[in-house]
């Protein structure tokens, strides 16, 4: 992969790392969620022997129901914000954003939906909406329709029963067509999930991805797990180039980052549970 400036093409040709399950959840402070990625993203580039300044980080935005985080982004396009400062593209779903002495960062739209079987897909680099609420089958094809990249990410508890077996039936019939995702809150000392490893059998690439908690201290998590795209992207269209080459995409890419520890992923579900507790009528 070569290590080069942009040239004047404005193609960065650059080792890119993407976080493929970003959230900028509500509780997140925008400035300290932009240096947590770009550290991460450095840290993750360090680790494969590549220096930091020469790297490219992308967070794929998985938005969940009235999030608004692409839209939290855009509208600081044009303001002072600390050392950081954001950029439109010429594409609505992709914004670069630049921070003094600090790696260049990519945000790129997209949506996490939840299908009537209660199984999430995500829809990566599009700013289109999609239907909520649909079947399996029914909400893959509308992402897919659009070019979007469509997902199914790993979630605790999430492949269990019913819902494994939708997933497992997808996979098998639509293998080269979608992708699983990996997520860097599981934990590392677990076998790998087997759907996980199906894809894997079926040659299904799997795209990592943070999926930060929706709790404040979460946003140091942001860009801590991912993958590194072999690809050399246009500024100005970095959504389009790096959709291509995931669609043209016939083997594993190289993951960075670490899965969760045992402490730090019992004290994240106990938190989710009690949060889903508080957040239930009666």
């Amino acid at each position: 992969m070569a290590v080069a400036d942009a040239v004047s093409t404005g193609t960065m040709s650059r080792p890119v790392l993407v976080d493929a399950h970003a959230h900028l959840h509500p509780a997140f402070e925008l400035p300290g969620w932009l240096s947590a990625a770009a550290s991460n993203i450095a840290r993750g580039a360090r680790a494969r022997g590549v220096a930091a300044e020469h790297t490219v980080g992308v967070l794929l935005l998985a938005e969940g129901r009235g999030e608004g985080a692409f839209a939290r982004l855009r509208s600081a396009v044009g303001s002072g914000m600390h050392d950081w400062s954001l950029h439109p593209t010429a594409e609505p779903e992709s914004l670069l954003i630049r921070g003094a002495g600090r790696l260049v960062l990519i945000a790129i739209a997209g949506r996490q939906l939840v299908t009537s079987e209660g199984v999430e897909v995500l829809g990566l680099l599009s700013a289109r909406p999609f239907i909520e609420g649909a079947p399996l089958r029914e909400t893959v094809r509308d992402v897919m329709g659009t070019g979007a990249v469509a997902v199914l990410p790993w979630g605790f508890g999430k492949w269990t029963l019913r819902r494994g077996e939708l997933v497992t039936s997808l996979l098998r019939s639509s293998a080269g067509d979608i992708f699983l995702g990996d997520n860097g809150g599981r934990l590392g000392a677990w076998r790998t999930p087997p759907l996980l490893e199906e894809a894997r059998r079926l040659a299904v690439p799997i795209l990592p991805g943070s999926d930060p908690l929706p709790f404040r201290e979460q946003q140091r998590r942001i860009a801590a797990f991912g993958f590194v795209a072999d690809v050399g992207l246009d500024e100005s269209r970095p959504a389009e180039g790096l959709r291509a080459w995931l669609h043209g995409l016939e083997a594993q890419p190289p993951v960075y980052g670490e899965l969760e520890t045992l402490g730090r992923f019992c004290w994240n579900q106990a938190r989710m549970q009690w949060r889903k507790r508080v957040a239930r009528p009666g």
